[in-house]
């Protein structure tokens, strides 16, 4: 089943600048940026940022390549300098500002200056006459609902720990196979076994699972998320701890919501899967490191992350929470996105590629079809061309045998070139993420 969940955050980057197109270093960094293209920002401030000439360009680059690049306390001191010394140069520019701001307070912990920063931009969007962003207002509530409850932490043992990964293999209505990745974990003492889902920005639970544990249940003014359609949680569930391996976090958010899809099918399969409770790269990102064993079935926890590689970093973390990596593409040629999934079963190259490539499928014909399904709703009979594929990652490349790519889409626009699923990541013995330093390798 494939699917993604992330918080809303599209709505953010329209309040970008407008660069024209053009060649200098001004206008590809800018263009960069209105394309939330992190990677190639990063890479155009790194070799030719000594060349811009707009005084606030420098710092902006600063402040984005921080943010995509979990780097949320050098993020804040930038967006400081942005706020004292660049307002009226980027008036347009400062509500998506003033809102990563306050997401970064809060992964550091301070969820009382992220809930000022956003009831202050919402004042004074009233004040002016206009009504706030929904989302604004939202995550308002959530940063005030997040400062009255204990914090939410990890504690990790000085050793090395580890938890089972279990595949439940189930078949479509076509008869082919797919994997959902679990993870045995203990919610509060009692067993659990929850999708661990690096394509999800937040994690989610069902009202039924999360009354079973024990969570505390709090009403919020409601999140839309997206996954296969929008979708809206209006209450949250904290988890006094979570246990994975002898890794335990401590009062974890938890978004309710139904997981129902709207398709009668999907919802059933759904449930008969027991889809009911996801582990998303929020949690995860405070590991620092982890390494999905495929071999042992096992995730390993290391107790010290690992040395940065000379490829470091290969992924950033997008404004829709999802880990976008860099890989080779072997049919272009080219650098695409790749969204890492594991909580999609298949690997796809998505329309948004096939409409930008469709030179190099010239005379083939979507034979097939395929069904997805995810938080949000469900899209059936998506056209797609069976493809054999190689990539690269890391300095390395690797071949990946009959993977689809959609020729209708399936969602309005897609952010990535290529949905990297388990059916590709499992083909590797192990594949390590270090959130430290951003990258992925597969050993």
């Amino acid at each position: 089943m494939k699917k993604k969940i992330t918080a809303a955050f599209i709505f953010i980057c329209s309040a970008l600048m407008a660069f024209g197109q053009g060649n200098s270093i001004d206008e590809r960094i800018g263009m960069a940026m209105n394309n939330s293209d992190w990677s190639e920002l990063r890479e155009l401030y790194s070799k030719d940022g000594y060349n811009l000439q707009t005084p606030y360009m420098h710092t902006l680059s600063k402040f984005f390549i921080s943010q995509f690049y979990n780097q949320p306390d050098s993020a804040i001191a930038h967006g400081n300098v942005i706020m004292d010394k660049y307002q009226k140069e980027l008036s347009a520019s400062i509500p998506a500002i003033a809102f990563f701001m306050a997401e970064d307070y809060s992964r550091l912990g301070n969820n009382e200056m992220a809930f000022k920063i956003m009831h202050n931009l919402n004042e004074a969007y009233r004040k002016s006459g206009v009504e706030p962003n929904p989302n604004f207002v939202g995550f308002e509530d959530i940063y005030r609902i997040y400062s009255e409850q204990p914090a939410f932490f990890v504690t990790k043992p000085q050793y090395d720990t580890s938890a089972a990964l279990s595949l439940y293999k189930y078949n479509d209505s076509k008869g082919k196979t797919h994997n959902m990745l679990y993870i045995s974990s203990l919610f509060n003492g009692k067993d659990m076994k929850a999708i661990f889902d690096t394509g999800a920005g937040i994690n989610m639970m069902t009202k039924e699972v999360a009354e079973k544990i024990g969570a505390r249940i709090v009403s919020i003014k409601g999140l839309q998320f997206n996954g296969f359609g929008m979708g809206t949680s209006g209450e949250i569930a904290f988890v006094d701890s979570v246990k994975i391996g002898d890794a335990t976090f401590h009062n974890v958010p938890f978004f309710i919501d139904d997981f129902k899809t709207g398709n009668e099918k999907a919802d059933k399969k759904i449930s008969d899967i027991n889809f009911n409770c996801i582990i998303g790269n929020q949690m995860m990102m405070l590991l620092g490191e982890i390494c999905f064993d495929f071999n042992r079935m096992q995730l390993v926890i290391p107790s010290v992350v690992s040395a940065k590689p000379a490829f470091a970093p290969n992924f950033f973390y997008s404004q829709d929470h999802l880990i976008i990596m860099t890989i080779t593409d072997g049919l272009s040629g080219n650098a695409v996105k790749a969204n890492l999934d594991t909580g999609s079963s298949n690997t796809v190259l998505t329309c948004s590629y096939y409409l930008n490539h469709k030179d190099l499928f010239t005379g083939k014909v979507a034979s097939d079809s395929i069904n997805v399904a995810g938080l949000g709703g469900a899209h059936t009979n998506i056209k797609v061309i069976p493809t054999d594929w190689s990539y690269g990652i890391a300095g390395k490349a690797y071949k990946c045998y009959s993977i689809y790519v959609e020729t209708s889409q399936v969602q309005d626009k897609n952010s990535y070139d290529c949905l990297f699923g388990l059916q590709t990541m499992t083909c590797h013995n192990k594949m390590r993420l270090n959130f430290k330093d951003m990258w992925i390798r597969f050993e």
